[in-house]
């Protein structure tokens, strides 16, 4: 959860932020993890500003991990048999 990223459009975007977070939170407490998500979130709210935040990446790693996303995917599809459903050229 990225507030501090866009902060002039972080406020007009923070209504439908902490309606998310609501949400999120309400699943977690009927899984019994509420509490648990949010000391999370007070930790992260803590956490802004502290520290250095690195952005420097390898492209090489970058496409490493666009490929296993992508290879993850077909993995998917055709372990779960979902790849023969849009073949069919049936609709959702």
């Amino acid at each position: 959860m990225m507030l501090v990223k866009n902060y002039p459009i972080g406020l007009i975007n923070l209504p439908f932020i902490l309606v998310g977070c609501t949400i999120k939170w309400i699943f977690f407490v009927f899984k019994g993890l509420g509490n648990f998500y949010l000391k999370g979130i007070i930790d992260g709210i803590r956490s802004i500003g502290k520290g250095k935040i690195n952005t420097k990446f390898k492209f090489k790693s970058l496409i490493l991990t666009q490929i296993g996303m992508i290879k993850a995917t077909f993995l998917f599809f055709f372990r779960t048999g979902r790849a023969g459903y849009f073949a069919k050229g049936e609709k959702n």
